[in-house]
């Protein structure tokens, strides 16, 4: 179901909500690529504990500014089906499928040696507790595909038109995940084009969540064994 009520889009409105969600992952992404800060030996459960408490906060608070200025669930068409949710399995196949296709053609291009790894620090996620494991699988879906592509397309497609929604929705993923090496920079921005042409043109969410929850849940599990 689609929310057939717009929301005029609103400049102050875009950037306290870009600005509070992903100001400070923005520039721990870009220190990270840089090489001005890294992890020195943090304890999983500690890590994950505060993604999740950055994410609930910041989330909620978001969620205020959004609802005060009009903007409700249904906007974001986010109800699960078996459907969608069977679509969503086979965008996290797609993704895989475009994460080897991405290597190939990086190793073609730059040699064999080229790395193709995305930098996932195991030394911050290996002990991790399941638990904590299960809610980053529910939550990170949800706080970075509600705004990354449920707010930021439906918010600019209407004034500035579907190609700028899209193209802002994979470039603001890609910054938040520079941390994981140049390779992700391919892959990522590949990806975030797709997710967001398919939220664009479907206006469906829950394939988006069921995909990013199934990569999660594969990433940290293997790190965290």
């Amino acid at each position: 179901m689609i929310y057939s009520r717009a929301i005029r889009f609103n400049r102050v409105e875009f950037a306290l909500v870009i600005g509070i969600a992903f100001g400070l992952l923005i520039v721990s992404s870009l220190s990270s690529l840089f090489g001005a800060s890294a992890h020195h030996g943090v304890f999983a459960n500690v890590h994950l504990a505060r993604l999740l408490t950055y994410e609930l906060i910041v989330g909620s608070a978001v969620a205020v500014i959004l609802r005060f200025n009009g903007w409700r669930l249904p906007h974001f068409n986010v109800y699960p089906t078996l459907g969608a949710t069977g679509a969503g399995v086979l965008l996290a196949a797609g993704g895989v499928v475009v994460f080897y296709a991405c290597g190939f053609l990086a190793r073609f291009v730059f040699g064999v040696g080229y790395d193709t790894h995305l930098h996932e620090d195991s030394t911050v996620l290996a002990g991790s507790a399941s638990f904590l494991i299960a809610l980053v699988c529910v939550v990170n879906p949800l706080f970075e595909e509600m705004l990354v592509c449920g707010y930021v397309v439906g918010a600019l497609r209407g004034r500035y038109g579907v190609f700028v929604a899209i193209n802002v929705s994979a470039a603001l993923r890609l910054a938040l995940h520079l941390d994981q090496g140049a390779f992700a920079i391919l892959w990522l921005g590949l990806i975030g084009l797709l997710c967001a042409y398919l939220y664009a043109h479907t206006r469906r969410l829950w394939p988006l969540l069921v995909a990013h929850t199934i990569h999660d849940f594969v990433v940290l599990s293997q790190l965290g064994v």
